[in-house]
Protein backbone atom coordinates (compact mmCIF):
# COMPACT_ATOMS: atom_id res chain seq x y z
CA UNK A 1 0.00 0.00 0.00
CA UNK A 2 1.29 3.33 -0.88
CA UNK A 3 1.52 6.02 1.87
CA UNK A 4 0.22 9.19 1.11
CA UNK A 5 2.18 12.08 0.80
CA UNK A 6 1.20 15.35 2.57
CA UNK A 7 2.78 18.25 0.52
CA UNK A 8 3.97 21.77 1.37
CA UNK A 9 2.96 24.49 -0.50
CA UNK A 10 5.82 27.55 -1.25
CA UNK A 11 5.19 30.21 -3.64
CA UNK A 12 8.31 32.05 -4.91
CA UNK A 13 9.02 35.01 -7.27
CA UNK A 14 10.09 33.82 -10.83
CA UNK A 15 13.24 35.24 -12.05
CA UNK A 16 11.17 36.96 -15.27
CA UNK A 17 8.07 36.64 -16.64
CA UNK A 18 6.90 33.28 -16.61
CA UNK A 19 10.75 32.31 -15.97
CA UNK A 20 10.99 28.97 -13.27
CA UNK A 21 12.64 30.76 -10.25
CA UNK A 22 16.48 29.65 -9.51
CA UNK A 23 15.34 27.67 -6.52
CA UNK A 24 13.46 25.10 -8.86
CA UNK A 25 16.21 24.15 -10.38
CA UNK A 26 18.67 24.02 -7.14
CA UNK A 27 16.44 22.11 -5.46
CA UNK A 28 15.66 20.01 -8.50
CA UNK A 29 19.84 19.01 -8.19
CA UNK A 30 19.56 18.49 -4.25
CA UNK A 31 17.06 15.80 -4.56
CA UNK A 32 18.64 14.08 -7.77
CA UNK A 33 21.90 14.04 -5.33
CA UNK A 34 20.55 12.08 -2.55
CA UNK A 35 19.92 8.35 -2.60
CA UNK A 36 16.08 6.32 -1.39
CA UNK A 37 18.62 4.96 1.36
CA UNK A 38 20.34 8.05 2.27
CA UNK A 39 18.14 11.10 1.62
CA UNK A 40 18.55 14.50 3.45
CA UNK A 41 16.27 16.97 1.89
CA UNK A 42 12.50 16.91 1.00
CA UNK A 43 11.24 16.17 -2.28
CA UNK A 44 10.12 18.78 -5.05
CA UNK A 45 6.90 16.50 -5.96
CA UNK A 46 6.05 19.28 -8.81
CA UNK A 47 5.50 23.19 -9.46
CA UNK A 48 3.08 25.56 -10.94
CA UNK A 49 4.51 28.04 -13.25
CA UNK A 50 2.48 31.94 -13.14
CA UNK A 51 3.71 34.76 -14.89
CA UNK A 52 5.18 36.11 -11.80
CA UNK A 53 5.69 33.79 -9.41
CA UNK A 54 5.92 30.13 -9.09
CA UNK A 55 4.06 27.20 -6.78
CA UNK A 56 6.42 24.86 -5.15
CA UNK A 57 4.80 21.65 -4.54
CA UNK A 58 7.37 20.31 -1.51
CA UNK A 59 6.78 17.14 0.38
CA UNK A 60 5.88 17.77 4.07
CA UNK A 61 8.53 15.64 5.87
CA UNK A 62 6.68 14.39 9.54
CA UNK A 63 8.87 16.20 12.12
CA UNK A 64 9.90 19.53 13.64
CA UNK A 65 12.45 21.80 13.33
CA UNK A 66 15.55 21.76 16.50
CA UNK A 67 14.60 24.46 19.27
CA UNK A 68 18.71 24.66 19.88
CA UNK A 69 21.60 24.19 17.81
CA UNK A 70 22.66 21.37 19.84
CA UNK A 71 20.04 19.56 18.47
CA UNK A 72 21.34 19.30 15.17
CA UNK A 73 24.15 16.38 16.21
CA UNK A 74 27.16 15.80 14.08
CA UNK A 75 25.82 18.74 11.46
CA UNK A 76 28.97 18.39 9.95
CA UNK A 77 28.29 14.91 8.44
CA UNK A 78 25.34 16.20 7.39
CA UNK A 79 26.90 18.85 5.41
CA UNK A 80 29.56 17.16 4.22
CA UNK A 81 27.22 14.34 2.84
CA UNK A 82 25.35 16.58 0.80
CA UNK A 83 28.30 18.28 -0.67
CA UNK A 84 30.08 14.76 -2.08
CA UNK A 85 26.74 13.79 -3.30
CA UNK A 86 25.72 16.87 -5.25
CA UNK A 87 29.44 16.87 -6.09
CA UNK A 88 29.57 13.43 -7.77
CA UNK A 89 25.87 14.38 -10.23
CA UNK A 90 27.35 17.92 -10.99
CA UNK A 91 30.84 17.19 -11.71
CA UNK A 92 31.99 17.48 -15.52
CA UNK A 93 28.40 18.94 -16.43
CA UNK A 94 27.15 22.38 -17.96
CA UNK A 95 26.37 24.86 -15.62
CA UNK A 96 23.39 27.20 -16.22
CA UNK A 97 25.52 30.67 -14.93
CA UNK A 98 22.85 32.03 -13.29
CA UNK A 99 23.02 29.32 -10.52
CA UNK A 100 26.46 29.81 -9.98
CA UNK A 101 27.67 31.78 -7.13
CA UNK A 102 30.50 33.41 -9.30
CA UNK A 103 28.84 33.26 -12.71
CA UNK A 104 25.39 34.95 -11.31
CA UNK A 105 27.10 37.71 -9.41
CA UNK A 106 25.70 36.46 -5.97
CA UNK A 107 29.15 37.03 -4.65
CA UNK A 108 28.57 40.55 -5.24
CA UNK A 109 25.29 40.93 -3.11
CA UNK A 110 25.45 43.59 -0.40
CA UNK A 111 25.28 39.92 2.27
CA UNK A 112 28.96 39.11 0.10
CA UNK A 113 30.35 42.53 -0.09
CA UNK A 114 32.26 43.46 2.59
CA UNK A 115 33.38 47.07 1.29
CA UNK A 116 29.16 47.42 0.82
CA UNK A 117 29.09 46.42 4.08
CA UNK A 118 31.45 48.22 5.73
CA UNK A 119 30.32 51.55 4.25
CA UNK A 120 26.91 51.25 4.51
CA UNK A 121 27.81 50.71 8.47
CA UNK A 122 29.97 54.37 8.76
CA UNK A 123 28.15 56.15 6.43
CA UNK A 124 25.48 55.73 9.07
CA UNK A 125 25.94 59.38 11.69
CA UNK A 126 25.28 57.49 14.88
CA UNK A 127 27.57 54.62 14.05
CA UNK A 128 31.19 56.36 13.09
CA UNK A 129 34.40 54.09 13.25
CA UNK A 130 33.47 52.30 16.40
CA UNK A 131 37.19 51.43 17.65
CA UNK A 132 40.64 52.37 16.65
CA UNK A 133 41.30 48.66 14.46
CA UNK A 134 38.32 49.10 12.89
CA UNK A 135 39.12 50.14 9.83
CA UNK A 136 42.37 47.90 9.63
CA UNK A 137 39.57 44.60 10.64
CA UNK A 138 37.45 45.57 7.58
CA UNK A 139 40.44 46.18 5.47
CA UNK A 140 41.88 42.61 6.28
CA UNK A 141 38.65 40.88 5.77
CA UNK A 142 38.51 42.07 2.29
CA UNK A 143 41.49 41.28 1.03
CA UNK A 144 40.98 37.72 2.51
CA UNK A 145 38.01 37.53 0.57
CA UNK A 146 39.51 39.14 -2.85
CA UNK A 147 42.39 35.99 -2.59
CA UNK A 148 39.58 33.36 -1.84
CA UNK A 149 37.60 34.64 -4.54
CA UNK A 150 41.33 34.18 -7.18
CA UNK A 151 41.37 30.82 -6.43
CA UNK A 152 37.97 29.38 -5.81
CA UNK A 153 36.08 30.58 -9.11
CA UNK A 154 37.27 27.37 -10.36
CA UNK A 155 37.34 24.92 -7.49
CA UNK A 156 35.05 22.13 -7.44
CA UNK A 157 31.44 22.88 -7.88
CA UNK A 158 28.76 21.70 -5.18
CA UNK A 159 25.19 22.56 -4.24
CA UNK A 160 25.11 25.12 -1.31
CA UNK A 161 22.18 25.25 0.82
CA UNK A 162 23.64 28.62 1.97
CA UNK A 163 20.53 29.35 4.56
CA UNK A 164 20.96 27.17 8.31
CA UNK A 165 18.83 28.85 10.16
CA UNK A 166 17.16 25.91 13.02
CA UNK A 167 13.83 26.51 10.60
CA UNK A 168 15.40 24.82 7.54
CA UNK A 169 16.24 21.46 9.67
CA UNK A 170 13.59 19.22 9.88
CA UNK A 171 14.17 15.93 12.13
CA UNK A 172 12.02 12.77 11.52
CA UNK A 173 12.35 9.73 13.90
CA UNK A 174 14.89 8.40 11.26
CA UNK A 175 17.39 11.00 10.76
CA UNK A 176 18.09 15.01 9.98
CA UNK A 177 16.96 17.17 6.80
CA UNK A 178 17.83 20.30 5.24
CA UNK A 179 15.32 21.80 3.55
CA UNK A 180 14.04 24.84 1.99
CA UNK A 181 16.58 25.98 -0.95
CA UNK A 182 16.19 29.49 -1.53
CA UNK A 183 18.71 30.83 -1.06
CA UNK A 184 20.89 28.19 -3.06
CA UNK A 185 23.48 28.21 -5.53
CA UNK A 186 25.88 26.28 -7.36
CA UNK A 187 28.94 26.96 -5.03
CA UNK A 188 31.93 25.73 -3.39
CA UNK A 189 32.70 22.93 -1.40
CA UNK A 190 33.16 24.80 2.22
CA UNK A 191 30.19 27.47 1.80
CA UNK A 192 27.66 25.55 3.78
CA UNK A 193 30.39 25.21 6.40
CA UNK A 194 31.07 28.94 6.80
CA UNK A 195 27.25 29.42 6.72
CA UNK A 196 26.80 26.75 9.57
CA UNK A 197 29.53 28.57 11.53
CA UNK A 198 28.50 31.58 10.98
CA UNK A 199 25.07 31.01 12.39
CA UNK A 200 27.38 29.44 15.58
CA UNK A 201 28.72 32.81 15.40
CA UNK A 202 25.45 34.92 15.88
CA UNK A 203 23.94 32.88 18.47
CA UNK A 204 27.28 31.77 20.91
CA UNK A 205 29.69 34.10 23.08
CA UNK A 206 33.04 33.70 22.55
CA UNK A 207 33.41 31.41 25.01
CA UNK A 208 30.86 29.20 23.75
CA UNK A 209 31.35 30.09 19.70
CA UNK A 210 35.25 29.50 19.57
CA UNK A 211 35.07 25.23 21.09
CA UNK A 212 31.92 24.99 19.19
CA UNK A 213 33.07 25.90 16.06
CA UNK A 214 36.48 23.65 16.24
CA UNK A 215 34.42 20.78 17.12
CA UNK A 216 32.34 21.26 14.13
CA UNK A 217 34.83 22.22 11.75
CA UNK A 218 37.43 18.94 12.91
CA UNK A 219 34.00 16.88 12.18
CA UNK A 220 33.43 18.62 8.76
CA UNK A 221 37.10 18.92 7.51
CA UNK A 222 37.81 15.12 8.13
CA UNK A 223 35.04 13.96 5.61
CA UNK A 224 36.10 16.77 2.70
CA UNK A 225 39.64 15.73 2.36
CA UNK A 226 38.99 15.33 -1.73
CA UNK A 227 38.04 18.94 -1.83
CA UNK A 228 40.87 21.54 -2.33
CA UNK A 229 40.47 25.05 -0.93
CA UNK A 230 38.01 24.10 1.49
CA UNK A 231 39.05 26.70 4.05
CA UNK A 232 39.31 29.58 1.59
CA UNK A 233 35.40 28.75 0.84
CA UNK A 234 34.67 28.48 4.31
CA UNK A 235 36.02 32.19 4.46
CA UNK A 236 34.58 33.20 1.26
CA UNK A 237 30.86 33.13 3.44
CA UNK A 238 31.51 33.54 7.23
CA UNK A 239 33.41 36.68 6.61
CA UNK A 240 30.82 38.67 4.88
CA UNK A 241 27.78 37.44 6.45
CA UNK A 242 29.05 37.19 10.21
CA UNK A 243 30.30 41.10 9.30
CA UNK A 244 26.80 41.98 8.00
CA UNK A 245 25.16 40.64 11.02
CA UNK A 246 27.36 42.50 13.29
CA UNK A 247 26.99 45.63 11.52
CA UNK A 248 22.99 45.61 11.74
CA UNK A 249 22.23 48.69 13.32
CA UNK A 250 19.31 46.72 15.47
CA UNK A 251 22.47 44.37 16.49
CA UNK A 252 24.56 47.27 17.03
CA UNK A 253 21.71 48.65 19.05
CA UNK A 254 21.34 44.99 20.87
CA UNK A 255 25.02 44.64 21.69
CA UNK A 256 25.30 48.67 22.88
CA UNK A 257 22.01 48.65 25.12
CA UNK A 258 23.01 45.79 27.05
CA UNK A 259 26.76 47.04 28.10
CA UNK A 260 28.16 44.26 25.57
CA UNK A 261 30.35 47.22 23.53
CA UNK A 262 33.13 44.94 24.14
CA UNK A 263 31.90 41.85 23.53
CA UNK A 264 30.61 42.93 20.05
CA UNK A 265 34.16 44.00 19.31
CA UNK A 266 35.75 41.54 20.15
CA UNK A 267 33.60 39.55 17.97
CA UNK A 268 34.61 41.61 14.97
CA UNK A 269 38.29 41.21 15.74
CA UNK A 270 37.84 37.29 15.25
CA UNK A 271 36.65 37.65 12.08
CA UNK A 272 40.60 39.42 11.63
CA UNK A 273 41.96 35.83 13.11
CA UNK A 274 39.85 34.45 10.98
CA UNK A 275 40.78 36.11 7.97
CA UNK A 276 44.32 36.41 8.47
CA UNK A 277 44.55 32.54 9.39
CA UNK A 278 45.54 32.86 13.21
CA UNK A 279 42.14 31.50 14.24
CA UNK A 280 42.55 27.96 12.19
CA UNK A 281 46.07 27.63 12.93
CA UNK A 282 45.38 28.28 16.69
CA UNK A 283 42.90 25.86 16.71
CA UNK A 284 44.91 22.93 14.55
CA UNK A 285 43.12 23.20 10.98
CA UNK A 286 46.28 24.58 8.97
Amino acid sequence: MTREVSVFRKRVPNDGFFKSPREVQIHRLAMEAQTEGDPFTAKLLGYRRGIFSTVLHIERLEGRSPRHIGELGDIGALIAGIEVSTHRLIRGTSIDPKLDFYLSGAGRKPRYNITAIANAFTQRRQHPFPFPDFTDIVMNCAASVEVNDSVLAGAEPVVSHLDHFLKNFIRTDERLFLIDWGEGYIGRAGFDAGCFLMMLFRTHNLARFEPAAVRFCKSYLGRVTSFTHVLSAMNRVFLPRSLWYLLRHDVVDRYHSKGQREEWAEKLRLLDRVASGQFWKSAGLM
